[in-house]
């Protein structure tokens, strides 16, 4: 077989290759999930209110779909801020990077005299209510 042959078909199979690697690249899957907002408002014995996000802060963020939201334990008035943040878009440099698109903050102030194992245990509880929650709207 000739030298030139032998090029050719190198050439052939290389570009074939690119192109099979750029057709697989652009088709991203992106599942199927609830928007953040239809989360439950009331949770066991938490109740919500929503608190909106600046466009500032949604510009910073990009895009995806974000639920910043106040929860109130309304026997003891504990207080819990959640946020959750979905990146639907996975592509390397597109959002904050992280393997399932997703960020979930769960936070508190530490009432007065109350020791932060309380306060562990406060946001332990609240977060084994949500969890079984989330994959409707995370998807993993």
């Amino acid at each position: 077989m000739s030298s030139q042959w032998r090029f050719l078909i190198a050439a052939l199979l290389l570009g074939g290759t690119a192109l099979l690697l750029r057709a697989r690249n652009s088709a991203e899957v992106i599942p199927p999930r609830q928007p953040l907002q239809s989360f439950p408002h009331t949770l066991q014995r938490w109740t919500s209110t929503d608190i909106p996000l600046d466009k500032e802060v949604l510009d910073i963020l990009g895009p995806g779909d974000f639920l910043l939201r106040y929860y109130r334990d309304q026997s003891s008035n504990f207080d819990v801020d959640l946020f959750i943040a979905y990146f639907p878009s996975q592509r390397s440099g597109d959002t904050i990077h992280r393997s399932d698109g997703s960020l979930i903050r769960i936070t508190s102030r530490m009432a007065p005299n109350e020791s932060i194992d309380s306060a562990q245990q406060r946001l332990l509880s609240f977060a084994g209510i949500i969890v079984p929650l989330i994959q409707g709207y995370v998807p993993r």
